[in-house]
């Protein structure tokens, strides 16, 4: 398959520029997906401690 005035796919991945923002967007994506739970079980952690010491 080729783009951009028969320029391969390859060479347009391998470019410095495309390549680096798949990249951040990866990671982007996995921060996201990791983080969102931690972010839950420590704010639910948070709050039942607190209900616990004010009982």
């Amino acid at each position: 398959m080729s783009i951009a005035q028969g320029t391969p796919m390859i060479n347009i991945l391998n470019l410095n520029y495309v390549s680096g923002e798949i990249l951040h967007t990866l990671v982007g994506c996995f921060g996201l997906v990791l983080v969102a739970p931690f972010t839950a079980i420590i704010g639910a952690w948070v709050f039942t401690r607190k209900q616990r010491t004010t009982h």
